[in-house]
């Protein structure tokens, strides 16, 4: 899970047959939170699957979120759960033992987040896929900026070790 997305490519092998793993198997669109994460600050983050799995099971750190479709678009839920101000709230239920930070069910079940018209989210979804778009971008320049930095830093030192500078 990262940034609000499930990457379901990258998963390991365990030993269910599909009868055991039906009830634990994910599909695209599919909302889950974060149970329990070294990290206070990621423990309770919700991600949604973005692509097909092939008999792909949750772990258990995680928590399946069934949500009303009809009622709430999972791109916009998983944006709303992950905004500054649900994280708060988390952020005060979740305990720790041992160095882990957990939630559960009744954290979950308990936090509310303000839900417009399906219509509102689809234009808060778009709005969000654009700007998202733009910080790729933004990231990628910013690399490349790096890299070219990095690349001019001995030709500087060395001019500037022999005095030409």
């Amino acid at each position: 899970m990262r940034n609000g997305r499930i990457d379901v490519s990258d998963s390991k092998p365990v030993p269910l047959t599909g009868r055991e793993a039906e009830p634990f198997i994910v599909h695209k669109g599919d909302v889950y939170v974060m149970r329990g994460n070294g990290s206070k600050r990621l423990c309770g983050r919700a991600g949604m699957v973005v692509g097909e799995s092939n008999l792909v099971v949750f772990p258990d750190l995680f928590i399946h979120v069934p949500l009303p479709t009809t009622r709430v678009l999972p791109e916009f839920f998983v944006a709303v759960w992950n905004s500054a101000t649900t994280r708060r709230t988390l952020e005060e239920k979740a305990k720790t033992t041992s160095g882990i930070w957990k939630i559960n069910q009744g954290h979950i079940e308990t936090t509310t987040i303000s839900v417009p018209a399906i219509e509102t989210q689809r234009r808060v979804v778009r709005v969000l896929a654009a700007v998202r778009v733009k910080v790729d971008e933004l990231k990628r320049l910013q690399a490349e900026t790096q890299n070219e930095l990095d690349a001019l830093m001995p030709s500087i030192l060395d001019r500037a070790f022999k005095g030409e500078l």
